[in-house]
């Protein structure tokens, strides 16, 4: 994927960790992406779960929950992430707010929490907060849900806890199952140019993250783009998100690039 992006030239690699990164697997991390600053950026996505070394299986990284001890153990893992980015030379860190929910249970998140959680961060990088679709996928529970992060007014007042915010347009367009495209120009229109990072992927209702922009059932269009570009911090870096973007020699990646440099020539030219 490095030599990809490189390829198509690429100036910044988001770094999605996975649940053993911080940890056991943190020395390779390290050793693999280090050496790319010379390269290209770098930003680290947080882990959305953590597997702590004598813990039997990984842990939802939680900034909203209502149980005190998981908000706190959310807290440790988003500071921990905010280490190893600066011992990487990133640029910033994404972390998610909390609040997804397994299937049938009753909502794992609050605004008082997160707020309360965002306050005591001892952050080492600057820290970037992402918006959340309707649903969220648990890989061993299906599909749950998200309870909070979906709207721009769950963010409203946020801004003097984090350094800015991350607008996932794809999460926005799923913010209501139906779909939601409106929804990213509104977190746009709020937070302005405390947006500073941007993930751009398709969106397919009710729960289709991750597709190429303009792939078929893509419900973001051209438009919705440009006025997100129009309305975020002019050096907002923009990163397609593409699942499996990787696959058949960057088939996937390589289409939304097309498709970008087509429909958004402003931000990619």
């Amino acid at each position: 994927m490095v030599e990809l992006a490189l390829a198509e030239g690429a100036t910044l690699l988001e770094v999605h960790l996975a649940p053993k990164d911080l940890f056991e697997d943190r020395p390779r991390v390290l050793e693999t992406f280090r050496p790319l600053r010379d390269r290209l950026a770098l930003v680290v996505h947080a882990p959305e779960f953590v597997h702590p070394p004598g813990v039997p299986q990984p842990i939802l990284v939680n900034l909203a929950s209502p149980v005190t001890a998981t908000r706190l153990a959310a807290v440790r893992m988003v500071e921990a992430t905010t280490d190893l980015a600066r011992e990487l030379g990133a640029e910033a860190v994404v972390i998610h707010p909390g609040g997804a929910t397994r299937p049938g249970e009753a909502p794992q998140g609050s605004l008082p929490a997160l707020r309360l959680s965002l306050r005591t961060l001892d952050l080492r990088a600057p820290c970037y907060l992402e918006n959340m679709p309707a649903h969220y996928h648990f890989r061993d529970a299906g599909e749950g849900t998200s309870a909070l992060g979906r709207f721009p007014g769950d963010f409203e007042g946020l801004g003097g806890f984090v350094d800015g915010f991350c607008l996932d347009v794809c999460h926005a367009a799923l913010a209501r199952p139906e779909g939601s495209p409106q929804v990213a120009e509104a977190f746009a229109d709020l937070l302005g140019h405390q947006i500073r990072h941007v993930h751009v992927s398709g969106a397919r209702v009710p729960a289709g993250e991750g597709i190429p922009p303009g792939a078929p059932g893509d419900v973001l269009t051209p438009r919705v783009l440009k006025r997100v570009a129009a309305l975020v911090h002019p050096e907002a870096a923009w990163v397609p998100e593409v699942w499996a973007g990787e696959a058949d020699a960057g088939k996937g990646f390589r289409f939304a690039l097309r498709y970008l440099r087509e429909h958004l020539p402003e931000v990619f030219p």
